[in-house]
């Protein structure tokens, strides 16, 4: 039995030198929860860590919310960084167990090829789903993305956040005990209106790309 489906697979940027190990274990394994609990319509094999605190994996049935996916982690991870192909392939073997770390095929081994070519790149994110020029075009909006997020400290990140829940400049200020201009001059530097654009861009060249490949 073989199916064609989707390998997403993601690195930790220089596991090695990772401080607290085991606390970064803890909370990579509870994201993988989260991502199984929220995105469970769109999975095959639950997201799983494969090898310690370095990698993680999943197989995907669709790929439409396959760049909220990575946000997320990426969100929940922050400030260490994590790398990530998505390949469209065969799996052959344990299909029917649907546990990541028993299945195997061509899908998974283009998937830690491209891995191996990502690490020298620099990047965070590569696709291959059989379009090339659309592939690039998908993974360079979410590289673009992800660099510019990877610019905000933390304290920005939780400004955006609450600003995200909240609508309004005033509300995230009381909360935060800032003032309203400190609010604002955080959004404009963290260019997070154009940010939103270009995710909403994102959605529609996803969402598009998913339906050309059922």
């Amino acid at each position: 039995m073989e199916k064609e489906l989707y390998v997403l697979q993601g690195d930790v940027v220089d596991s090695r030198k990772l401080n607290q190990r085991e606390y970064f274990q803890k909370k990579l394994n509870q994201t993988c929860d989260t991502v199984n609990h929220r995105y469970k319509t769109d999975l095959y094999a639950d997201m799983k860590i494969i090898k310690g605190a370095d990698e993680i994996e999943c197989v995907l049935k669709t790929v439409e919310n396959v760049y909220s996916i990575l946000d997320f982690i990426w969100g929940e991870i922050h400030p260490q960084k994590m790398r990530f192909v998505l390949v469209l392939g065969l799996i052959d073997t344990s299909l029917y167990l649907k546990d990541v770390t028993q299945m195997d095929g061509p899908a998974f081994h283009h998937a830690s090829n491209m891995m191996n070519s990502l690490k020298k790149s620099g990047l965070l994110f590569e696709m291959a789903l059989g379009d090339d020029v659309t592939d690039a075009t998908i993974a360079g909006e979410i590289n673009l993305i992800i660099l510019i997020k990877n610019s905000w400290s933390s304290h920005r990140r939780e400004i955006i956040e609450l600003y995200k829940k909240e609508g309004n400049q005033k509300g995230v200020a009381d909360k935060m005990g800032i003032s309203q201009q400190a609010v604002s001059k955080n959004l404009k530097e963290s260019m997070w209106n154009k940010v939103k654009l270009i995710e909403k861009d994102l959605k529609k060249s996803m969402d598009s790309y998913s339906c050309r490949l059922r």
